[in-house]
């Protein structure tokens, strides 16, 4: 019995020193090798990833790359289609200009068709227009100051010598008006056609058988200028009474008496009357050259707007 404990001991002492330790090598080596396997794999897995990394890099290059040139291909393009939508541009504005100056060119052309009548006319009208301004320099231009110039006459007698004057100078103008057109007609000049003077003559005589400048009555104006001289020399008088009354009541105040000279108050009614009469005569004057003036005013505009018309138009 002891034997076969002792036998069983040495068994198991020998198994524990030789088996276990035999099998657990065996294990340790099963399981070296298979994680030797396994870091095989791992490694073959690895470098398939990293190859597949790699391959999907040189994809992202290759794309990044086709990116880049079809962008190069997008910007190329669209500065094509800008560069081409600016020669249209370029072709439409090179034809519009090349109508506006064909057109120019028209105008031009059309220009210098009438381009000798519209000098012709001008250098006519200037000419017509001395014509008819010198027949206007004759319309009456009376001033009253220089009509009575002898300082013997009295201002009464003044107003009656300018008056005179202004109706003896007073002008027939429908005679000025045929006169005038007769002068138009007959001149001549190598700057300017004979019709052309002819045209604007019976153009003158249409329109100025319509003037009229209306005859002032002078023997009214007369006769109202001299009431207006009376009543000044009458006032003259009232002022220069009213002067001595004012200066003997001031001196009076002083404690003084006033004493005038002998005449004192005929020389002082003569200076008012003076004064009154000078702007009685002036106004005389004023009035004769307003109606004057009118007339001529009038006058030098007959025909006035065919000329323009002519001028303006170059003679169409």
């Amino acid at each position: 019995m002891l034997i076969q404990l002792v036998t069983v001991l040495v068994l198991w002492w020998t198994f524990q020193r030789t088996v276990i330790p035999i099998q657990q090598k065996e294990l340790l080596a099963e399981q070296a090798a298979r994680l030797e396997r396994e870091n095989k794999r791992a490694a073959v897995s690895v470098a398939k990833a990293q190859a597949t990394l790699s391959a999907v890099n040189e994809d992202l290059d290759a794309q990044r790359r086709e990116l880049a040139h079809l962008k190069r291909e997008r910007l190329r393009l669209e500065q094509e289609s800008r560069e081409s939508q600016n020669a249209a541009v370029l072709a439409r504005r090179a034809e519009e200009r090349a109508n506006a100056m064909e057109r120019a060119a028209r105008a031009a052309a059309d220009r210098a068709n009438v381009s000798l009548e519209s000098a012709q006319w001008n250098i006519f009208a200037s000419t017509a227009m001395w014509v008819i301004y010198e027949f206007d320099s004759r319309m009456a231009r009376i001033n009253i100051e220089n009509a009575g110039a002898d300082a013997n006459l009295s201002y009464e007698d003044r107003v009656r010598e300018s008056l005179k004057k202004a109706s003896e100078s007073w002008l027939d103008y429908e005679v000025v008006v045929n006169e005038t057109a007769s002068e138009i007609r007959q001149l001549r000049s190598p700057y300017f056609t004979p019709m052309m003077a002819a045209e604007f003559a019976s153009v003158f005589e249409s329109e100025g058988r319509s003037f009229r400048c209306q005859r002032p009555d002078f023997a009214a104006m007369e006769a109202r200028y001299l009431a207006d001289l009376a009543s000044a020399r009458a006032t003259s008088h009232e002022k220069a009474l009213a002067e001595m009354r004012e200066v003997t009541a001031k001196y009076a105040s002083e404690g003084r008496r006033a004493v005038f000279e002998s005449g004192w108050e005929k020389r002082t009614a003569e200076i008012y009357f003076i004064s009154d009469a000078a702007v009685i005569s002036l106004g005389l004057g004023e009035e004769l050259r307003n109606i004057t003036k009118e007339c001529e005013d009038r006058f030098v505009e007959i025909g006035s707007a065919f000329l323009r018309s002519k001028t303006e138009t170059g003679g169409e």
